[in-house]
């Protein structure tokens, strides 16, 4: 996967794209989360949750949707 992220950092550094770290995120589904670092020109954090489009995605070993802020937006 690392080799995958240097493959983005080379391209970034090409075409003038810097990385938002606080846009980037690493969730695991089926396994918990690994101990090493990976690195974007910055280092990513990894999450229990990841919010997308609206939607939080929570880690574990099924693939599984958090609605319950979506539903407080909605009713609130």
């Amino acid at each position: 996967m690392q080799i995958m992220l240097d493959i983005c950092t080379e391209y970034g550094h090409i075409w003038d794209i810097q990385f938002n770290p606080d846009n980037s995120q690493v969730l695991t589904l089926g396994v918990n989360n690994p101990c090493g670092n990976l690195f974007l020109d910055i280092n990513i954090q990894w999450c229990a949750s990841v919010k997308y489009l609206g939607i939080f995605f929570v880690s574990g070993n099924n693939l599984k949707v958090d609605l319950l802020t979506a539903k407080r937006m909605y009713y609130g």
